[in-house]
C-alpha cells in the first residue's frame, strides 16, 4: 500500500497526516473497503506518535470517509455509508412516563442526521428500568451483538447504572457522552441551582411569600443544586422560612405518582389542620414533571382551588406537555440544547479536540401556566 508521506515541521504532524489521506481517498489511491494499516505501523512508517496518527485518522472517521469495525480495523468506507452513533437508554422507552428520553431521542436523531451519521437506540438496559426482564435481556444481547458486527464511532448513555457501561466496555471501546440526573459523573446537566433560585424570584415577584418545595429522591441521592438555589434565594429575598418536603420513593412509574398523591394528601390535611406546626403556603414549588401529576390529582381531589388558594410551579422538559388538570407554571428546560451539546462534545472526543468545562449547564425558563 503506497502511503509515502514526508512530514514536515511547517504544521502539526495529525493535520498533515489528516490532509493526505484524504487526498489518497479523493485520488482513489486507497480505494473503498481497503483497510488501513495500525496505527503503530503507520506511526512508525511516518516517523510521528500513535497520538497524531489516532487523532488524524478520528478526524477522517467523524468526516465520514473511514470506518473502524471489529477485527476489521480502520478501513476507507463507502460514500452511501453512514457512521452509526449508539444512543443507550437505561430507562425504558416504551413506559408511559418515559417523556423526557422520547422527547431527547427524537431532537438527538437531528442532530445526528444533521452531522450525516445515523443513530442506533437500545432501551431498557438498566437493571432498575421498568418493563419486562425478557425485554432487557434481549435489548442487551442485541447490543453487545451489534457492537461486535457493526462499525461504531461513539456512543451516547442516559441513565447508565453501575453494570452495563463496564459490559459495553468489555465489548468495544468508544468515545462516549453521557448524562444522568442522579450522579455527579455527568457530561451534560439542567441546571438546577438556576431552578431553584429563579423560581423563587418569580413567585416571590407575583407576591408569595410563603414556599413550600416538595423535592424528589433522585435529586437528594448525589446533590442539592436546586435546593442550595432555593435557599439562597429566600434569604437575599428576606422571604419567611421555607417548608422544605424531601420525599424518599419506593415505587416506579405510575406508582410513584400514586405515592406522590398519598404523600400529597397528608401534606393538604397538615396544612388545613396546622398540625405539625404546618400552615398553608401561598405556592408549591416542584423539581419533578412526572410526580407534579401525582400533585395535581391530590389538589384536585381535595378541592383546592388554582391558582386562587395556591400557586403551583413545576420543573419541566421542552417537547413534554404533561396534562395536569390544573394551571401550572412550566420552569422549562430545553431538550433540544441537551441534544446539541452531548452531540458536539462526543464528536469532539472522537475527533480528539478540546472539551468544554464539564458538566455543560443547560439553562431553563418560566413558561406561562398550561
Amino acid at each position: 500500500m503506497p502511503l509515502d508521506l514526508q512530514i514536515s515541521r511547517t504544521d502539526p504532524s495529525h493535520r498533515q497526516i489528516e490532509l493526505y489521506v484524504r487526498k489518497q481517498i479523493q485520488l482513489g489511491t486507497l480505494k473503498t473497503g481497503e483497510r488501513l494499516p495500525t496505527n503503530m505501523e503507520l506511526a512508525r512508517r511516518w516517523g510521528v506518535s500513535c497520538t497524531a496518527v489516532q487523532k488524524a485518522l478520528a478526524s477522517l472517521t467523524t468526516e465520514g470517509l473511514l470506518a473502524r469495525a471489529p477485527r476489521r480495523g480502520t478501513y476507507v468506507r463507502r460514500l452511501s455509508e453512514k457512521a452509526n452513533i449508539g444512543v443507550l437508554f437505561g430507562p425504558t422507552l416504551s413506559e408511559e412516563t418515559a417523556y423526557f428520553y422520547r422527547s431527547i431521542l427524537k431532537k438527538l436523531r437531528l442532530e445526528i442526521d444533521d452531522r450525516n451519521s445515523t443513530c442506533r437506540a437500545y432501551d431498557g438496559l438498566s437493571s432498575v428500568a421498568e418493563g419486562s426482564e425478557a425485554h432487557q435481556t434481549q435489548v442487551r444481547k442485541q447490543l453487545m451483538s451489534d457492537l461486535r458486527n457493526y462499525s461504531f464511532q461513539g456512543l451516547i448513555e442516559f441513565s447508565p447504572d453501575m453494570k452495563w457501561p463496564q459490559e459495553v466496555d468489555a465489548v468495544a471501546r468508544l468515545p462516549k457522552a453521557s448524562w444522568s440526573a442522579t450522579q455527579h459523573k455527568t457530561d451534560c446537566s439542567f441546571d438546577a441551582y438556576q431552578f431553584g433560585q429563579d423560581s423563587v424570584r418569580f413567585l416571590a415577584g407575583l407576591g408569595h411569600k410563603r414556599l413550600a418545595f416538595l423535592r424528589t429522591s433522585w435529586h437528594l441521592a448525589q446533590h442539592s443544586d436546586d435546593l442550595d438555589g432555593f435557599l439562597d434565594a429566600i434569604k437575599a429575598l428576606g422571604l419567611p422560612e421555607p417548608q422544605i418536603e424531601q420525599l424518599v420513593f419506593t415505587a416506579l412509574g405510575h406508582d410513584k405518582e400514586r405515592e406522590m398523591e398519598e404523600k400529597t394528601e397528608r401534606l393538604i390535611r397538615e396544612w388545613t389542620t396546622g398540625s405539625n406546626g404546618r400552615q398553608w403556603p401561598e405556592a408549591i414549588l416542584v423539581n419533578d414533571d412526572i410526580i407534579m401529576r401525582g400533585v395535581a390529582l391530590a389538589l384536585i381531589r381535595n378541592g383546592v382551588q388554582v391558582p386562587s388558594r395556591v400557586r403551583v410551579l413545576s420543573f419541566a422538559s421542552e417537547g413534554v406537555n404533561l396534562h395536569y388538570g390544573i394551571p401550572v407554571v412550566r420552569f422549562e428546560f430545553p431538550t433540544s440544547l441537551v441534544a446539541c451539546h452531548l452531540t458536539d462534545l462526543l464528536w469532539k472526543r472522537m475527533q480528539g479536540e478540546p472539551e468544554p468545562e464539564l458538566p455543560i449547564l443547560v439553562r431553563g425558563k418560566i413558561q406561562n401556566p398550561n
